[in-house]
Formats: structure tokens, C-alpha cells, sequence
């Protein structure tokens, strides 16, 4: 708006100076012609005293006969004069409005170019003023992001911490449940403990334990036992499923251990810091193992599995209850220091395991690759290891049977 204010201002100015110009031109001109005529009205007379054979300096009356008046040439001269002194007069005036024209055409030039300079001035400050609210608009714009983002962040810390919150109270509950199992367990032992107290079992031969021997042989010795993979450990991916007799999913595992629980035929397996214990029950299935009673797994007949006890056998020369003494293995020293007493039950098949003699030998926990095994110290995870063993009915044979609480277990099984 002001730079339009003054451009209109100006123009005005402009015009102003021209019209004071051309007045000035116009009287200049004005005056100059009325001294040309007079000038001009001098020559006739002077052509005539030319004709007339008078001198100028002579001539000093001329008689006008029309007029009847009588003019004298000085007279002529003065009033010449007086029109050249008014030209001069007004050529004075004209200089002196022209110069008063200029001056004030320089007073308003000076005045337009002070608003030229306050227009621009404002203009800068203007522009100014929207560049500091442009800078301050992105500076809030910053700040609001800023917040933005440290809200999120916030959001972010109080989720996760809110997530290992409820992952601590839950694996808190896991132990509680697991300490909980483990005391049950622990009482229901001593109960059992309590009605069937351990049977000292002699070796065969002994006046002490009567009973007859019903078969002698050498034993092909194999080793299997209850596998604990910690998959928690293991970057395998986890795309084998353990299905259950009717077909469900119970978990999804590592295609290694899918292999290892179907090859040892039981298996505990770790997945965030939970151990779920699984069975085979029929070929591709699986059972989950929740019977404390029988915690590392069942063999034929849901007959619990007794570590370091157990045999697996071909069911179509043995039957399950069978009592099998093998006399390299007694006093050996187990993994909870006892003594062995040489005695095993069959408890469990295996689809490999065919003739006599053939057994697998049941060691809990601990891997026939394991040098902590006593099994392994013996050769017993070597087929071709040969040494004897006897089959065992009768009195003898009871006896070992409760000592070693079949078809359940004894009080304190060996891990």
C-alpha cells in the first residue's frame, strides 16, 4: 500500500514540474514575439527614410497622416524600451517561479524519496518480521517433534519395562509352581516310602536269596536315555511340530530335537526357561509327561522308567516284570552314590532291540556320549561288549520287583 502511495505521489510531482516548465517556455515565447513585431513595425519606416533621401540621424518627426498624430521617433524608443524592460521583468519572474518550482520540486523529491526510503524501510522490516515469525514457526515445530519424540521414547521405556515386569512375575510363578511340584512329589515319596520300605537284594547264589535261574546268556548292550535340550541355547529354527494322539500341536521344536525324543523315546525340552517333558507314545505321537510320579518317562504299559534300573527288551522272547542280573554291573558306583545291585527290569521295547540278550540299558539323564555315565565306563553303550547275565523267577525275583517298586518307582529314584 505505501509503495503504491508513493508512486501516485511522484507521478503528481512529475507532472507538476513539467506544466511549470512549459508555462515558463510559453511566456519566454510570448515575450519574444512581442518584440519581434515591434522590431518589425521599424522597417517600413526605415525603408522609407531609405527612399526618401533622409538620414537616420536627420529624421526626427515623422507625421502620420491617417492618424493625424504626431509620434516622435524617441518616443518609439521609450516605449520599446518599456516593452523590453517588461519581457525582462517577466523573463525575471518566470526564472523566479521556475526556481521556486524547482525548489519545491526538490522538497517533494526529497520528501518522496524520504517515503521511498520509509516504504523500504518498512518493507525490510516486514520482511523482517516474517522471517523471525517463519524461524520462530519452525523452532516451535522442532520443539513440538522433540517432545514428540520423547514421549514416545517414554511410552516405549514404561511398555518394556512394564513387559519384564510381567516376565519376571511370570517366571516367579513358574518356580513357585515347580517348587510346589517338586515338595509334592517329595511327600508322596516319603508316603510311599513309609508303605514300601527298600528290599536288600543278594546277588544269585546266596543262601539268603532263594530262586531259580531261567535262562544264562551274554548281554549286546546299547545305552539310551531321558534327553534335556535346552533349545533357549540353540539358534535352530523351530519348525517341527510334537503332536499328540489326536493330531494337536502341543509345540512347535528344533527338527534335532524332534529327532533325539523320537530316537530316545522320551525327552524334556527348554523353551524360555521352561522345561515341558514329552513321551512317545506310537509312532509320529507324542504324550506330554505331567505325572510326577513318573517323571522321566514311561515304557510299556505305562510302566514308569526306573534310571539305571530299566531294561528294554524284545517283548516277543521277554515279557515286562522280567528280572535280569547282570554281575559286571553290581557295586558300580551311580551318579548318587550308591551301589548298584546288579539287578534290572524290563520295563520298555525298542523297535531295534530283537533276541535274546539284546537289552538297551536305561541311564536317566546322563547321554550314552557322556563320560560321567557309569553305563559307558562299562563298554554297555558298545554292542561289542559281551558279558554274561541270568534271568531270574521266583522268590528272588519278587523281591526285586519291590525293592525297585515296579510298575512305579521307588522312593528315591536315581536322576
Amino acid at each position: 500500500m505505501k509503495h503504491q502511495i508513493f508512486q501516485i505521489t511522484l507521478t503528481i510531482t512529475m507532472m507538476t514540474i513539467l506544466m511549470g516548465c512549459a508555462e515558463g517556455k510559453i511566456t519566454q515565447l510570448a515575450g519574444k514575439q512581442k518584440s519581434t513585431i515591434a522590431t518589425a513595425d521599424e522597417l517600413p519606416e526605415l525603408e522609407v527614410d531609405r527612399n526618401s533621401n533622409y538620414r537616420r540621424g536627420d529624421r526626427n518627426v515623422e507625421e502620420t497622416e491617417d492618424s493625424g498624430d504626431t509620434v516622435t521617433r524617441g518616443e518609439n524608443s521609450a516605449s520599446d524600451n518599456e516593452r523590453n524592460e517588461e519581457v525582462v521583468i517577466d523573463d525575471e519572474k518566470i526564472g523566479e517561479e521556475s526556481k521556486e518550482n524547482s525548489e519545491t520540486n526538490d522538497d517533494t523529491v526529497k520528501e518522496d524519496d524520504s517515503t521511498v526510503d520509509e516504504s523500504t524501510e518498512d518493507r525490510n522490516q516486514d520482511d523482517q518480521q516474517k522471517a523471525d515469525d517463519k524461524q520462530g514457526s519452525q523452532e516451535d515445530e522442532q520443539k513440538k517433534l522433540e517432545e514428540q519424540k520423547r514421549r514416545q521414547e517414554e511410552a516405549r521405556k514404561q511398555a518394556e519395562l512394564k513387559r519384564q515386569q510381567e516376565e519376571a512375575r511370570r517366571q516367579e510363578e513358574l518356580r513357585r509352581q515347580e517348587e510346589e511340584k517338586r515338595r509334592k512329589a517329595e511327600q508322596d515319596r516319603q508316603n510311599e516310602q513309609k508303605q514300601n520300605p527298600p528290599v536288600d537284594v543278594p546277588a544269585p547264589g546266596s543262601s539268603q536269596s532263594p530262586g531259580t535261574i531261567a535262562e544264562k546268556g551274554f548281554v549286546t548292550p546299547t545305552i539310551y536315555y531321558f534327553a534335556v535340550l535346552n533349545e533357549d541355547k540353540s539358534a535352530c529354527p523351530r519348525v517341527a511340530p510334537l503332536f499328540d494322539k489326536s493330531g494337536r500341536v502341543m509345540t512347535m521344536v528344533c527338527t534335532s530335537t524332534y529327532k533325539t525324543c523320537r530316537l530316545e523315546g522320551s525327552c524334556g525340552v527348554v523353551q524360555n526357561n521352561t522345561m515341558r517333558k514329552f513321551n512317545v507314545v506310537k509312532k509320529g505321537a507324542f504324550t506330554e509327561i505331567t505325572n510326577q510320579k513318573c517323571s522321566f518317562g514311561f515304557g510299556v504299559k505305562s510302566y514308569c522308567l526306573d534310571p539305571f534300573y530299566t531294561l528294554a527288551a524284545d517283548l516277543d522272547i521277554y515279557k515286562p516284570g522280567d528280572v535280569i542280573y547282570v554281575n559286571s554291573v553290581r557295586g558300580v558306583q551311580l551318579p548318587d552314590g550308591s551301589k548298584h545291585t546288579g539287578y534290572f527290569v524290563i520295563r520298555d521295547m525298542g523297535h531295534g532291540i530283537k533276541g535274546r540278550g539284546r537289552f538297551d540299558f536305561y541311564s536317566g539323564t546322563y547321554s550314552h556320549k557322556s563320560d560321567s555315565n557309569p553305563f559307558k565306563k562299562l563298554g554297555l553303550a558298545d554292542k561289542r561288549t559281551q558279558v554274561p547275565f541270568v534271568r531270574l523267577t521266583g522268590l528272588r525275583a519278587e523281591q526285586v520287583l519291590k525293592s525297585r517298586a515296579f510298575p512305579g518307582l521307588p522312593q528315591e529314584p536315581i536322576e
